[in-house]
């Protein structure tokens, strides 16, 4: 998980005033999905009752998740209706390297033209749930209509204000924290063949954020240091098993025992073979 700093007062003013001007609820979440900070702190009167219900709240976690990771894709706001059937629109909150620190949202509200389509809508989606009483249909009515072209004017103001937060740095990744999710990814997969694309996708940064990272943490380079990675597993190999050098090869995930043995004694200035027998 991102380490993260949170300028939590500047944080709750900047949804604050998202709210005072559209009368929408706001919320932040980190990157696994968990609720930062928001306003207002409570829920609509017909979220917070049906999440009463066990298999209603199960739902909203779910859709939480599913929106964050629809919009984690296309690095892009999504905006979709959530399992009751209200709007939601989410964003990420993507730092000046490229690295999405969490998710911003606003939602609880409908875009039906009337009560009555909003209401018979609630009650076909959650049917397979459970039965709205009187209670869940009454708070339903509370909810507020907006037509699309406010929802998506609130959209194009969430934009801007995802960005006041992450130029300003209300949520920002700790210092050198992204070097050592980068270290962390590469101990993991030492032995497979490790790509700067597989980390860009894993870890979510631009090749050219990587690189402008890395040119300052590793001067010796990236693929240096994962092949230093591999050779020091090759060491442990050659003294600790009587594996032959092509199967250390394939074990660290380098193409053949001939390139190894090259690598290794430019390395250490001895051979494999002569590293074994030295040292066994």
């Amino acid at each position: 998980m991102t380490e993260i700093n949170i300028n939590t007062d500047l944080l709750f003013n900047t949804l604050k005033s998202f709210y005072t001007l559209t009368k929408l609820k706001i919320v932040v979440f980190n990157e696994n999905y968990e609720k930062i900070i928001s306003f207002p702190e409570q829920d609509s009167l017909f979220c917070s009752y049906i999440q009463t219900h066990p298999l209603f709240k199960s739902k909203c976690e779910e859709c939480v998740k599913f929106f964050c990771e629809n919009c984690k894709a296309k690095k892009g706001l999504y905006i979709n209706q959530c399992h009751a059937g209200l709007t939601e629109a989410v964003l990420p909150l993507i730092d000046d390297n490229d690295i999405i620190l969490g998710y911003i949202m606003f939602g609880q509200t409908s875009e039906y033209a009337t009560r009555k389509q909003l209401i018979n809508h609630v009650k076909k989606v959650c049917q397979n749930v459970c039965k709205l009483d009187d209670n869940s249909l009454n708070y339903l009515k509370k909810i507020q209509l907006r037509p699309t072209d406010e929802i998506l004017s609130a959209a194009e103001i969430l934009k801007a204000i995802g960005n006041y937060i992450t130029i300003n740095q209300f949520i920002a990744k700790k210092a050198n924290y992204f070097m050592l999710d980068l270290y962390s990814y590469i101990d993991q997969h030492v032995c497979d063949k490790i790509t700067v694309d597989d980390i860009c996708k894993n870890l979510y940064i631009s090749k050219t954020k990587l690189y402008s990272l890395i040119s300052k943490e590793l001067p010796d380079g990236l693929n240096n240091y994962i092949m230093n990675k591999k050779l020091s597993i090759v060491l442990n190999l050659l003294y600790s098993t009587n594996k032959n050098l092509s199967q250390i090869a394939k074990e660290v995930g380098i193409d053949n025992a001939n390139y190894l043995c090259k690598l290794f004694k430019k390395s250490y200035n001895i051979t494999p073979t002569e590293y074994r027998k030295k040292f066994r």
